[in-house]
């Protein structure tokens, strides 16, 4: 288990869940960055915060929460595809590639 992995509470969680579920990027975004202040060791927050962000066209922004995630969580496949999108849309394709193998 990696420092960041510590549970949200259930409301919490579920709350981005249903968020992200709905497809509602900018209230995600909120609700994560909520999350993230408050329980800053917890992974959920962080990768829910970078979907958003990356889902929402803020790429510098998403580039930094996703590269913070796939540090402390290098086996998240779906961490590491978010990042090789970030870093795809800015065409910064070499490091986007190495994303995306890590992915697999």
């Amino acid at each position: 288990m990696s420092d960041l992995e510590l549970p949200l509470p259930a409301a919490i969680g579920n709350e981005l869940v249903m968020l992200f579920d709905a497809r509602e990027w900018a209230p995600l975004e909120i609700a994560s960055r909520e999350a993230t202040a408050r329980y800053p060791r917890d992974l959920l927050g962080w990768r829910a915060l970078g979907k958003a962000q990356l889902k929402l066209g803020k790429l510098p922004e998403a580039t930094q929460v996703l590269t913070r995630v796939v540090e402390f969580a290098p086996l998240e496949a779906d961490a590491h595809n978010d990042l090789g999108f970030a870093l795809f849309a800015q065409a910064r394709t070499t490091e986007a590639e190495a994303s995306f193998r890590r992915a697999l």
